[in-house]
């Protein structure tokens, strides 16, 4: 798949994100540029940007790589919370990434065994 967002060409893989809130998925990279789409429009008629795995739904991004790989979101990174701690697979930190919705704090993804995940650098904001 070949798209353009932005000053970044993308060229490989895109993973998007369940809109439902109530799903688990697991959202593995490879080789080359990782696109994970965690929000955007629900539909191709909808404009309306929104954040998918809100409620008890999350998805679990494996094999990240800093280098290649990105995230978009809607919002900025404002409306966003990294935190860092083991939550699955190794004994390796892993990146939590949560919504923030008034006093609500939403995980809506894991990336796992790493901390290496920066909003400036990994995120795209729409």
């Amino acid at each position: 798949m070949s798209s353009y967002l932005g000053p970044l060409h993308i060229s490989e893989s895109r993973f998007l994100g369940d809109t439902s809130g109530e799903q688990f998925d697991y959202l593995t990279g490879g080789d080359g540029n990782d696109y994970f789409v965690l929000g955007g429009s629900i539909n191709e008629y909808s404009t309306a940007n929104v954040v998918y795995y809100t409620g008890n739904g999350s998805a679990l991004i494996q094999d990240w790589d800093p280098i290649l790989d990105f995230i978009q979101t809607p919002g900025d990174a404002s409306q966003y919370r990294l935190e860092f701690r083991n939550v699955t697979g190794s004994t390796a930190l892993d990146t939590e990434i949560y919504y923030i919705s008034g006093a609500i704090n939403d995980r809506i993804a894991i990336i796992a065994d790493t901390t290496n995940v920066s909003f400036s650098r990994d995120f795209r904001f729409i």
